[in-house]
């Protein structure tokens, strides 16, 4: 895998990618008007029992050329050493993070900005919906 991606939508749905060492979400090209998006909907439920993005290094949400990027992180599992925020410009946020169900672990997380939307979650064992189920955790 690249460590850089831009003008690009991937959804997965399962199985495991590894970073590397460094990994970054760039919005699209200048003046394209792309949202760069990854998108990770794993149907297993035991978020601590596998990972479905690992960056053994730092996982960035850069906006290169004031475009828009996305990690959709709806059920699964993501781990990092660092999480780097640094999407915004001129006041924008072009970064966002959007949690649903799973886990999100980073080390550290460096200054900068980005969005974090944690969603309302459903549980699996019925129709209600409950936000117990995320987790955003720097230690």
């Amino acid at each position: 895998m690249g460590n850089a991606w831009n003008n690009l939508a991937v959804r997965q749905t399962g199985g495991y990618v590894s970073g590397g060492t460094a990994f970054a979400l760039r919005g699209g090209t200048s003046g394209s008007g792309i949202t760069t998006v990854y998108e990770i909907e794993d149907a297993r439920i035991e978020y601590a029992s596998y990972t479905n993005l690992f960056v053994n290094g730092t996982l960035t949400l850069w906006s290169q050329a004031n475009q828009k990027m996305e990690l959709n992180l709806l059920s699964g599992h993501v781990e990092a050493t660092t999480l780097s925020r640094n999407a915004v410009a001129a006041g924008t946020v072009y970064g966002t993070i959007n949690m649903r169900d799973g886990l999100l672990h980073a080390a550290s997380m460096t200054t900068g900005k980005a969005a974090v939307n944690m969603l309302a979650g459903r549980d699996r064992s019925s129709s209600t919906r409950s936000i117990r189920r995320s987790t955003l955790r720097s230690t």
